[in-house]
């Protein structure tokens, strides 16, 4: 049989696939480096302590960190932590720890990915995000001085997947943009609440909220969905909506808070809806028919 010769398309693409390949590589970096589009880098060693003021490590978009199990460390909180910049850098498996203002900050045009990195002692937030459209999975935010996870006004349309928001002294995850989706994420023993939920059209399933110091999970705006999350042990109410804004609260459960496990601040509920829930009480108001609540 007489072979086809290979075709100009075919060897450009395995030649491009070559290079990248190539181009992912086992190096060490040091404080305030910046791994550049394209580059793929895989740690050796921890990185820091670091002292500067500026960002520790600067990945830009298309940039890629395997963190390899190992340690990025500021020192008393001197320097901004990580900062992912432009479109679709990438970041997984390691600790960011003692950074300033954050450990990670997501910044620029966003669709960024961060996986099983683990962000603790920030002497304010966890994790920041301020760019859309990113994916964060398998996550640890925990001894944060500030909150969890927070997503600023100008974050949209950010996916978070397992992750968890544990022990740090403000809430666990902060929502405040339009569009997140939070899916089987958790919140336990935060100072303040659990999920703070401002923004319309977040989505919430299957995340627990367990004795954080104030609510579970409070929701202010308005279309926000919440579907089979679950409120265990906290401080002040389970779940609470605050706003008359035609939320969606289904198939939710909610025990063993200290004040009631679920409340709707508007009279008889206004436009939300109560449907399919699992409680142990409930209050629409001091003066609302808690029926509304089901």
């Amino acid at each position: 049989m007489k072979h086809q010769p290979l075709s100009t398309l075919f060897l450009l693409t395995l030649a491009a696939t070559c290079l990248v390949v190539a181009s992912t590589a086992e190096a060490q970096i040091a404080c305030g480096d910046t791994i550049t589009s394209g580059q793929k880098i895989r740690l050796t060693a921890d990185v820091g302590p670091c002292s500067q003021g500026g960002p520790v490590l600067t990945i830009e978009g298309g940039g890629r960190l395997n963190m390899n199990g190992h340690t990025i460390e500021c020192v008393n909180g001197s320097s901004q932590g990580v900062v992912l910049t432009g479109e679709a850098a990438r970041i997984e498996n390691g600790v960011i720890q003692g950074c300033d203002t954050q450990n990670l900050l997501l910044d620029g045009t966003g669709s960024h990915r961060v996986s099983d990195v683990i962000v603790t002692g920030s002497f304010l937030n966890g994790v920041r995000i301020l760019s859309a459209g990113n994916k964060l999975k398998d996550n640890i935010a925990v001894d944060n001085s500030g909150d969890g996870f927070v997503l600023f006004t100008s974050a949209s349309g950010n996916d978070l997947k397992g992750n968890i928001a544990d022990s740090n002294g403000s809430r666990g995850f902060a929502l405040s943009g339009n569009g997140e989706r939070l899916l089987r994420n958790s919140a336990a023993g935060n100072t303040n609440d659990g999920f703070d939920v401002r923004g319309n059209g977040h989505f919430l399933n299957g995340n627990t909220a367990i004795g954080n110091g104030q609510k579970g999970f409070e929701v202010f705006d308005a279309d926000n969905r919440l579907l089979r999350n679950t409120a265990i042990g906290n401080v002040a109410e389970g779940i609470r909506v605050a706003d008359d804004g035609d939320h969606e609260m289904k198939t939710n459960r909610s025990f063993a808070n200290q004040n009631v496990d679920m409340e709707d601040a508007t009279a008889d509920c206004g436009t939300n809806t109560w449907k399919a829930n699992s409680f142990g009480s409930s209050e629409a108001n001091a003066v609302a028919d808690p029926d509304c609540i089901k």
